[in-house]
């Protein structure tokens, strides 16, 4: 990379080495890591450089996939020698006369195209998954075996089976009532009756699971009989003593405190009422009369009885509160891994954790021997997302490797670490950085990437005043927002260096940025005169709700398109998939073509609802809401004009609300009033799927579908949703499955892989781009408009506290019920509250500066604040924001922009192809029902 000298030329490489290479947002990390292994591939001067001995890892399948392309496309331009540039990079790292660049190119070409399989840029879960294969009989593994991404279905399966044991005076049936039961204890007196508590066990259950086994630790499970008694001796001694305190304060004659909370709950005998309380305020007044100080002083013994009665309770409660759950859990387990046996599945938590217990035991020579080769150079990118218990099965390979002369070549940022709701700890990478973790056989060299390669002048300079000046900005006694401060400090963003670019004379445009912060939204007052009007409340409601940032956002937009931006140059980030759901219906509105990444789930598609909805209704024909769907769906009503161009559906659909409305038929099976009523229509269109269903294979049953209602003729804007819904029916059968409804709750139930129901966007059609912040990591766009919204601190289930305990060389854990209620006082449960708080604090700061380092040339921040002044705001007006005001760069926007080609030049390789334009139009009266087409 011209103008900072990271990766050493081959010559230069004394192996084994290892390069950690921290870089910001925009500074090329990927960029680097695909030239090292193009350097490995095409020198003569490093050993052991065969495709099969060099694995470069990354996190995702987009970026692996990006990685491959990337280094394929360093090979090509060395060949065609289409790029001077190139030409001269690779000349600076690989010892080799320019003359002989092609063919050495052109024979690594071949070989990754003849053995494509040894081209190893994968995932570190595909590559782990390779391991595990490949050791499967080591493992003690039947080798016939399916792993899965998706534990949910499973776990619920085997809930299901440990449901029905759960009998009247059954062990399980017992423990499930206390559960139960410690759920309705623990809410205040005011809260809701839980009339099914089997679906908060369920939510438990699987927030232990993910939690639990992704990090390879086990719970501390307790003799639940000395739990309980350990509880009620407390609570006993705790009731003794405010049973005192009441008469007490019945007979004394001192003044009462009317702001003492104590008096405030006297009356309450719930102890869980009492665990807020302070006991600061005494409920009787000081009295100056030195004849009552003794009954003060009692009164104020007895007070300090019932804190320590009501601290021990909460130490007690806090760590017993979960142990009936966990007896439970333990079962769960037991009839889970039945389950996979049965199955034949093997879930991505196992991989790691019999992995880990089987490098334990110093087999790594083994590993290789099953994978067929051994590899000696590792590149990982992403690093700050690696998880403990991935890091803990790649250290030992990784180790091997450089005591045989290899190389390790990491690249990461641990400000961009915003997945520490799976597991991943960014202090890994931190620890190498700061010489707290190393390798014995090698020396770690950090070196760091500081010129930013994406972002123009002005949006750098914007976003150094928000990080890190506005980490340092923030007092040490700010309160809650002090918290952050420490949050950046942990993370690096209080301290780092990220230099704009040189520009050529023809890119001189520094950049432009824009934030405008909006109030809440505000009801407007009618007129007199139109007071006396009738206005619907559902009009009041929307009226009510408009939000200021959709027209502020709408107009953005717009204005970008008459500069003269294409569509896809411009992205709309934000927190969270409900928000971007909804700025797809306001981009709708207006007809701008747009593509909702988070919502590319063709289940959220109206035809594809209607499908499925047909099947429910065949699998279950009383299932009328599911009928009447399909019957006023557009499948049947273009089919229906297709036939009978001068009919319509009008006089079926009315039929159907006058036999809803009807109390002689309004019982009735909507089906067969349908049959009765319409035969014509039952005939043709309902009669064969309704004899067929339960005896076609779903695969058939479908296609049969297709056929009579040909959806990919009438449809065609909707083909990719319509072959996709066939690509998962195959994968269902494919698992052996075929049964209708067991398709069914499959197309209901979450997925962890979302590439079972999502389709693939090429980059090149022309719409704006909608995602969440976290699906925006790792790319850049012309514009980014981001919009913020109140962000509100993540409070988990449980927290885990280290025993310090292990079981077979795993952490055992303590699971614990902790709130701000429950750590005053306890210092250890305090450190692993704040220890989680300042993790989601890390996560929330590091998203935001995510989001602001997306975009190139232009970046808008449209903000809500809301009636409370909370972050991302607070911090921000800290940061030297001013909340009531607009900010923008100087000077102002940059003029008319060109319009860039659809195939741009660095597309045309061989892989860029035009594609049709994406239009969008509503389906209903509300405008968040759109299609594709």
């Amino acid at each position: 990379m011209i103008g900072e000298k990271i990766l050493p030329k081959d010559n230069e490489i004394r192996l084994p080495e290892f390069i950690l290479l921290k870089a910001s947002a925009g500074t090329g990390k990927t960029h680097a890591l695909t030239l090292r292994y193009t350097q490995f591939l095409l020198s003569e001067k490093i050993r052991n450089n065969s495709l099969p001995q060099i694995l470069a890892i990354t996190f995702t399948r987009n970026a692996a996939r990006e990685m491959k392309l990337r280094i394929i496309n360093w090979l090509k331009e060395c060949y065609f020698e289409s790029r001077p540039e190139t030409i001269a990079q690779i000349l600076e790292l690989v010892s080799c006369p320019k003359e002989q660049l092609k063919n050495r190119a052109e024979k690594v070409l071949e070989s990754i195209l003849s053995n494509y399989t040894d081209f190893q840029v994968m995932t570190i879960d595909s590559f782990m998954a390779d391991v595990f294969k490949a050791s499967a009989v080591e493992l003690g593994v039947n080798p016939d075996f399916e792993i899965t991404l998706d534990s949910t279905p499973v776990i619920n399966y085997a809930y299901s089976r440990l449901l029905r044991r759960a009998t009247a005076g059954s062990p399980e049936g017992n423990l499930l009532l206390e559960i139960s039961d410690s759920l309705k204890d623990w809410r205040t007196s005011e809260a809701s009756f839980i009339w099914d508590p089997s679906t908060e066990i369920l939510s438990a259950f699987l927030e232990f699971y993910h939690r639990l086994e992704a990090s390879n630790r086990r719970p501390l499970i307790r003799d639940l009989n000395l739990c309980k008694k350990e509880l009620e001796r407390v609570e006993k001694k705790w009731r003794l003593h405010l049973e005192k305190l009441r008469q007490f304060l019945e007979k004394t004659s001192l003044t009462k405190n009317e702001r003492s909370t104590i008096l405030k709950k006297i009356n309450s005998n719930r102890i869980n009422d009492w665990v807020d309380c302070s006991f600061k305020t005494i409920p009787v007044k000081k009295p100056s009369s030195p004849g009552k100080l003794n009954e003060y002083k009692k009164i104020e013994q007895l007070c300090w009885k019932l804190e320590n009665d009501l601290e021990n309770y909460k130490n007690i409660f806090a760590r017993n509160y979960f142990q009936p759950h966990l007896q439970v859990y333990h079962q769960l387990l037991e009839l889970l891994h039945s389950a996979q046996k049965e199955r034949g599945l093997i879930f991505l938590e196992d991989i790691q954790k019999q992995l880990s217990d089987y490098l334990d035991l110093g087999v790594v020579p083994d590993i290789y021997f099953c994978l067929g080769s051994t590899i000696y150079h590792y590149l990982i990118d992403e690093f700050q997302d690696t998880s403990p218990p991935q890091w803990q099965n790649l250290k030992p390979l990784i180790e091997n490797a450089l005591s045989q002369g290899g190389s390790l070549f990491i690249v990461g940022d641990t400000k961009q670490a915003i997945y520490g709701f799976r597991e991943a700890d960014y202090q890994i990478m931190a620890d190498f950085i700061e010489g707290r973790q190393n390798f014995p056989s090698v020396r770690t060299e950090v070196r760091e990437l500081q010129i930013n390669r994406r972002s123009k002048k002005k949006l750098l300079e914007f976003i150094s005043q928000i990080f890190p000046g506005g980490i340092e900005a923030i007092p040490d006694d700010e309160g809650k927002l002090s918290s952050f401060k420490a949050a950046g400090h942990k993370s690096g963003l209080n301290n780092f260096t990220c230099l704009p670019a040189e520009e050529s004379s023809e890119e001189s445009e520094n950049g432009y940025f824009e934030i405008e912060l909006l109030g809440p939204p505000q009801k407007e007052s009618h007129s007199e005169e139109n007071q006396n009007e009738e206005v619907s409340s559902s009009e009041d409601e929307i009226e009510a709700e408009e939000q200021p940032e959709k027209k502020k956002l709408q107009e953005v937009i717009q204005e970008l398109i008459d500069r003269g931006y294409d569509y896809s140059e411009l992205a709309i980030l934000t927190y969270k998939n409900q928000t971007v759901v909804e700025i797809a219906s306001w981009l709708n509105e207006i007809n701008i073509p747009f593509v909702p990444f988070s919502s590319l789930d063709i289940r959220e598609r109206p035809l594809i609802r209607e499908i499925l909805s047909f099947l429910q209704f065949l699998d279950f024909p009383l299932d009328d809401l599911n009928f009447s769907v399909f019957l006023y769906g557009q499948l049947l009503q273009k089919n229906f004009l297709a036939d009978s161009p001068d009919l319509t559906l009008d006089k079926l659909r009315e039929y159907i609300i006058e036999t809803r409305l009807n109390p002689q038929t309004r019982n009735h099976p909507l089906y067969t009033l349908i049959r009765d009523a319409f035969p014509d229509i039952w005939e043709k269109y309902l009669d064969p799927f309704f004899k067929t269903a339960g005896y076609l294979p779903l695969y058939e049953l479908v296609s049969q579908i297709y056929r009579t209602y040909r959806p990919l003729v009438l449809f065609p804007e909707e083909q990719g949703a319509l072959i996709k819904l066939l690509e998962v029916i195959k994968i269902f059968e494919g698992q052996g499955k075929s049964n209708l409804r067991e398709f069914i709750k499959f197309s209901q139930s979450p997925v962890d892989d979302e590439s079972i129901w999502t389709v693939d966007v090429p980059e090149e059609i022309p719409a704006v781009r909608i995602m969440t912040i976290h699906k925006a990591k790792g790319l850049g766009f012309p514009v980014v408009i981001l919009l913020l919204y109140p962000e509100y601190p993540h409070y988990p289930a449980f927290y885990l506290l280290d025993s310090g305990q292990r079981e077979r060389n795993t952490p055992v854990v303590e699971v614990l019920k902790l709130n701000q209620k429950i750590i005053a006082g306890q210092e250890d449960f305090k450190k692993a509250y704040e220890d989680y708080d300042l993790k989601d604090k890390v996560n929330r700061l590091n998203t935001l500066y995510v989001a602001l380092t997306r975009a190139k040339r232009e970046l808008y921040i449209i903000g809500s604040t809301g009636k409370r002044k909370i972050y991302p705001f607070n911090f921000l007006e800290k940061a030297g924001l001013k909340l009531d005001q607009k900010h923008q760069s100087s000077p102002l926007k940059p003029p008319f922009v060109k319009k860039e080609k659809t195939l741009k030049k660095d597309r045309a390789k061989g892989f860029g192809l035009l594609k049709p334009e994406l239009k969008f139009w509503t389906t209903g009266s509300k405008p968040s029902q759109f299609k594709l087409f």
